[in-house]
């Protein structure tokens, strides 16, 4: 089973748009400008973030967390490092692999990991 796609809500896409293709380094695959954009990850999976207009608690931003698999997940987090990101869960390595985590701009949770072989 492979994750196909999920959806993040915002107050601000431009503001998202620009962090996740200049920071996480993803490609656009769709913008509905003022309401929605889709990234697609080089697996096909996609991610979608919708400008949330009605104030129901699923739609607030960041409430949300998703996990990118990454097998240069140290040399990822020393990227985010030597850029002065603030950790919200630092690098640590465990027996069931790595992980860290950073924030976007809207607090939701993105989180890095290589799971041990």
């Amino acid at each position: 089973m492979d994750l196909d796609s999920a959806i993040l809500y915002t107050d601000d896409l431009d503001r998202i748009v620009k962090f996740y293709v200049d920071e996480i380094g993803l490609e656009v695959e769709f913008i509905q400008p003022g309401s929605f954009a889709s990234f697609i990850f080089p697996n096909g999976a996609s991610l979608g973030i919708k400008k949330s207009e009605e104030l129901r608690a699923r739609d607030l931003p960041g409430h949300q967390a998703f996990f990118i698999r990454c097998e240069d997940i140290k040399e990822r987090a020393n990227e985010f490092k030597a850029r002065g990101y603030d950790f919200f869960e630092p690098y640590e390595s465990h027996e069931w692999g790595e992980f860290f985590a950073i924030l976007d701009p809207d607090n939701n949770k993105i989180g890095y990991i290589k799971r041990a072989s």
